[in-house]
């Protein structure tokens, strides 16, 4: 927790990395997802650059992995143009904020390597046999 005259509870981490974010159109039966680049995350929230993506609700669904990971209930805590700051629903550990920072440092080098890639399945072994040395 910060002190002095600075609000925030949490410190806000630097991070560039590619999340999705899931929000119903219709009713419950149509699910919008959209790819958009989180600037800065801390245990209660985040900011992400969501281009012209102008449709986010006051209520969203972030998730930092694959198909299969974990779903993140958000609320839009401010809004400026293509950029949202959100608060999560249930505040994030220290130790899940430092793996979406490592994963980010990591999606930064394959990036780097490989160019813009979409962390495809060859992208990954190829970070692995970087860091691995197999």
């Amino acid at each position: 927790m910060t002190s002095g005259g600075d609000r925030r509870k949490w410190i806000r981490r630097a991070v560039d990395l590619s999340v999705r974010v899931l929000f119903p159109t219709s009713g419950l039966r149509n699910v919008l997802e959209a790819n958009v680049r989180l600037k800065d995350i801390s245990e209660g929230g985040s900011l992400m650059n969501i281009g012209k993506l102008n449709n986010v609700p006051d209520f969203f669904y972030l998730q930092f992995g694959s198909d299969k990971s974990e779903l993140i209930g958000c609320y839009v805590a401010g809004r400026a143009p293509g950029m949202i700051r959100c608060q999560f629903v249930n505040e994030l550990t220290p130790a899940q904020v430092e793996q979406i920072i490592t994963r980010s440092r990591s999606d930064a080098l394959v990036d780097e390597l490989f160019g813009e890639t979409d962390n495809s399945a060859a992208a990954e072994d190829a970070m692995r046999a970087l860091f691995n040395g197999s």
